[in-house]
C-alpha cells in the first residue's frame, strides 16, 4: 500500500472495504463518517482507496458469480427496507428485478471538493478524428475538447468568459447587457457521458449521453431559446420578462423559471417533458398549447403527433443527473437502449422473447455493465456474451 494510504488507520481501512463489498452496518457507517469529518484531508486519501477495493470487488464479482449467494444478498437487502419490499410485492407477478443501491452518500462529498487549479488553454479538435469526447463549438466554428485535466478558460464574442472544469461544469460569464447579436455555441455530448452546462443566464442544464444543446452565447433582450437534440434536464433562471424556450424536434417547451426534463432522442420516436416544479407550456404544430403541473409527464408520438399526460414518478426521469439510472417495470428492450446509451455499448437479442421481460430497480453510473448483467443473469435464465462493445443477449 503507498504512503499516502500510511496515515489511514487500519480500522478505517477495513471499514472502506466492506463498504466497498456493500455490506457496512449502521454502527460502522456512523464510525466511517465521524473519521472522515474529523479531518478535510481524510476524504481524499480515503476516496483514492475506496476506489481501489471497489474495482477489487468488482473484478472479484466477474470472475466468479455464486447465483444462489447473490441472490440471497439481494433479497435480504430488500427486506431490510420496508419501501422496497412493498415495491416487489407489486410487482411479483412480472419477471422482475431489483438492484439495490449501495449507499455511498459520505462519498458523494468528494466530489465538491475542487481540483487544483491549473488554467490551460483548451487544444482544437477535428471531429472526424475526436473519439468520444465531449466538444463545444464556438461561434466561429472553433471545436474544443471538454475533459481534458485541468480548468480551461475560453473567451468568446460579447465579452463572454467560458470556463470549463472537466466532470464538473462548463460555465458562461456573462460581461455585458442582453443583445441581439446572434452568435451560438453548441455543446455536444458522446454516450457514455453526461455533462453539466450554466448558460450566461444562470441557467443550469445538465445533457444526457448521446446528446446536444445549441445556444445563444448572450440571451437576447426578449426572450431565452436554445434547441435540444436528445436529453437534458432545466433549472431555469427566473425572469419574468424573458420567457425560456426549448426547442426540441419541432416542438416548443416555454417556461419563466421552473425545474423539467426533456426527452427527445430522435430514434424514440416520442419527447418527453417532465415537469419536477413549477409550471411548462408545451406548444406542439398544429395543436393548441398543453400546460403541464408538477410530477405531471407529456408524452409526444412524433409519428402520429398524438399525446398523453400522465402523473409519474419523476425520479425515474430525472435521476440520470445525477448518475443514477432509476428503471420502473421497464422492458429489457427498453433498458438495453437506455444502457447503451449510458455505457457507449451495443445491445444485440438473439431472442425476440427476452425483449418482453420486464425489470424495476436502480444503479449508480459507477458500476461497470458487467455488474448489472451480471445480477440480470443470477435473477432470469438470460445470459449475456460481452465482445469488445458489443453485448449478445441470449
Amino acid at each position: 500500500m503507498e504512503r499516502k494510504y500510511n496515515a489511514i488507520p487500519d480500522f478505517v481501512i477495513e471499514l472502506l472495504a466492506t463498504k466497498a463489498g456493500g455490506l457496512l452496518s449502521k454502527v460502522q457507517e456512523d464510525r466511517l463518517s465521524q473519521w472522515l469529518s474529523a479531518n478535510p484531508e481524510h476524504l481524499q486519501a480515503a476516496m483514492e482507496l475506496l476506489n481501489l477495493f471497489q474495482k477489487q470487488h468488482y473484478v472479484n464479482l466477474q470472475k466468479k458469480v455464486d447465483k444462489k449467494q447473490g441472490w440471497n444478498t439481494i433479497q435480504q437487502k430488500i427486506h431490510a427496507k420496508s419501501s422496497l419490499r412493498l415495491y416487489l410485492l407489486k410487482y411479483s407477478k412480472i419477471a422482475a428485478l431489483i438492484l439495490v443501491l449501495i449507499g455511498f452518500v459520505w462519498y458523494l462529498k468528494f466530489y465538491i471538493l475542487e481540483p487544483a487549479k491549473n488554467e490551460v488553454v483548451a487544444e482544437s479538435v477535428n471531429p472526424e478524428t475526436n473519439n468520444n469526447k465531449v466538444v463545444l463549438i464556438l461561434s466561429d466554428g472553433n471545436m474544443f475538447t471538454l475533459d481534458n485535466p485541468g480548468d480551461t478558460l475560453l473567451n468568446e464574442s460579447n465579452g463572454v468568459n467560458i470556463r470549463n472544469k472537466p466532470g464538473q461544469m462548463l460555465s458562461y460569464d456573462q460581461q455585458q447587457e442582453s443583445s441581439d447579436e446572434k452568435n451560438f455555441n453548441k455543446l455536444l455530448v458522446p454516450a457514455g457521458t453526461r455533462y453539466q452546462l450554466q448558460l450566461s443566464d444562470g441557467t443550469k442544464v445538465w445533457l444526457n449521453a448521446l446528446s446536444s444543446l445549441e445556444f445563444p452565447v448572450v440571451f437576447s433582450k426578449s426572450e431565452r431559446k436554445v434547441t435540444l437534440t436528445g436529453e437534458a434536464f432545466f433549472e431555469v433562471e427566473k425572469d419574468a420578462e424573458r420567457p425560456f424556450i426549448v426547442v426540441a424536434n419541432g416542438n416548443e417547451i416555454k417556461v419563466l423559471g421552473t425545474s423539467f426534463n426533456v426527452s427527445a432522442y430522435e430514434s424514440d420516436q416520442r419527447i418527453e417533458t417532465t415537469l419536477v416544479e413549477g409550471s411548462v407550456e408545451v406548444n406542439c404544430p398544429g395543436k393548441e398549447s398543453i400546460r403541464l403541473l408538477p410530477s405531471q409527464l407529456l408524452r409526444i408520438n412524433t409519428l402520429t403527433n398524438s399525446n398523453e399526460i400522465e402523473t409519474v414518478n419523476t425520479r425515474f426521469y430525472t435521476s440520470w443527473k445525477d448518475e443514477i439510472l432509476y428503471f420502473d417495470n421497464l422492458s429489457l428492450k427498453e433498458l438495453a437502449i437506455r444502457l447503451e446509451r449510458w455505457y457507449d455499448v451495443e445491445i444485440v437479442f438473439k431472442n425476440e422473447n427476452t425483449q418482453r421481460k420486464h425489470f424495476s430497480g436502480a444503479m449508480e453510473n459507477s458500476r461497470d455493465i458487467e455488474f448489472i448483467l451480471n445480477l440480470i443473469s443470477q435473477t432470469t435464465y438470460i445470459k449475456f456474451e460481452i465482445n469488445g462493445k458489443k453485448i449478445f443477449v441470449e
